[in-house]
């Protein structure tokens, strides 16, 4: 279909070259224009809805995202973004149920899935991250940010086996990552293994392995402020 003069295929190329440049402002009156034309686009709809939440108009995605439901469109991306916004908004049992949601419109969905690891941990249900973290390693490709997530609940049940070994997995995956060396020398540090801990820090970059330490020091509450890995 043909919008002015740019066709709407067109329109909608164009605001995804605009997304990942992280130009939001100016795809959004170019998905407008294709969601007028196309309303039953499910693409263009998700991307509309998801460019509303990089410009945090969060109360705009959540009326979108419930229009769009109603119409069946894109159930496990407009489920996500509802999550993502009661995430936002520190409404954490809307934002599990609705990565519940996602997951329960396509329990194959690997977004799903991610999104259902994601909720799961910052709400603190540890079962359920290592439930489905573990179900995303056997149904996709290896993941650092799932590894990542895996690790911290298995960190914080007490299992240090399987958490040094998904930091160490998530560090093979993604080394330029301080987090996953962190995870390491944190399990190191926890069962006593500080000669472990300095020869994984020797193995490092050097500049990497400053910054990993430096981090590692305010994590373990030795800097300025204290957290978590």
């Amino acid at each position: 279909m043909s919008s002015g003069f740019q066709t709407t295929e067109e329109l909608l190329s164009d605001a995804i070259d605009l997304m990942d440049d992280h130009e939001y402002g100016a795809a959004l009156p170019l998905l407008t224009r294709v969601v007028s034309f196309e309303p039953k686009n499910e693409v263009a709809y998700e991307l509309w809805v998801n460019c509303h939440f990089h410009l945090e108009r969060f109360e705009r995605v959540l009326e979108l995202a419930d229009a769009g439901l109603a119409n069946g469109l894109a159930p496990v991306g407009l489920h996500i973004a509802k999550a993502n916004v009661f995430r936002v908004q520190q409404r954490e049992d809307e934002a599990f149920l609705a990565a519940r949601a996602a997951l329960d419109a396509d329990p194959s969905s690997p977004s799903a899935i991610l999104a259902m690891i994601e909720i799961a941990s910052g709400s603190g249900r540890t079962p359920l991250v290592i439930e489905h973290a573990r179900n995303y390693l056997r149904l996709f490709d290896k993941d650092g940010e799932v590894l990542y997530l895996l690790a911290k609940a298995y960190l914080e049940q007490g299992d240090h086996k399987r958490a040094d070994r998904a930091f160490r997995d998530a560090a093979e995956i993604d080394p330029e990552s301080i987090d996953n060396h962190v995870g390491v020398l944190v399990v190191a540090n926890l069962t006593g293994n500080h000669e472990a801990a300095v020869r994984y820090l020797e193995r490092l970059d050097p500049e990497l392995g400053h910054e990993v330490q430096d981090e590692f020091e305010r994590v373990m509450g030795l800097g300025p402020e204290e957290d978590a890995p």
